[in-house]
């Protein structure tokens, strides 16, 4: 039995509003022509964090990676080269400033659904989580069972 009930067409979904609403439930109800939806944007929650590891040296220069800012969020999203990318494989955006090291998994997106060849990620990232500081990005996935980075391809300042 439920006492209330919040609906919501928003896309992204804004699946931040658990917490604020104080549910314990969220049910998503979607029409079968409308899936696709699901695969373009990220939902609107703080990314999940990942432990560090160390990571294969490997660059791949050719992922791209965009970054905006909002009110509570860092939003990154980008492109990966789906070439030697495992099917399986995370996406993984390491974000690092002098104080602090932050690992984040990233959502996969494919802006064009039904084309091949467009392997896109997002995330949000909460800004009050994080630390005063800069923060330079890079994107880490798989490619032939190796981890590869971008390199640092972004960044952004939390003041």
């Amino acid at each position: 039995m439920y006492d209330k009930l919040d609906f919501s067409r928003t896309v992204p979904y804004p699946v931040d509003a658990l917490a604020e609403e104080g549910a314990d439930t969220l049910i998503f109800e979607i029409v079968e022509r409308h899936l696709n939806i699901l695969a373009k944007e990220a939902p609107r929650m703080p990314a999940p964090v990942r432990a560090y590891q160390e990571w294969g040296q490997k660059e791949n220069p050719s992922q791209t990676m965009e970054v905006e800012e909002d009110d509570q969020y860092v939003k990154v999203t980008g492109t990966l080269d789906g070439t030697n990318l495992d099917v399986d494989s995370e996406v993984y955006i390491r974000c690092v400033s002098p104080d602090d090291t932050v690992v984040y998994e990233a959502f996969p997106l494919n802006r064009n659904f039904g084309e091949s060849g467009d392997y896109g990620y997002g995330m949000y990232l909460l800004k009050e989580s994080l630390e005063p500081g800069t923060y330079i990005m890079e994107v880490l996935c798989r490619e032939g069972g190796a981890w590869v980075t971008s390199g640092y391809i972004n960044s952004f300042t939390k003041g």
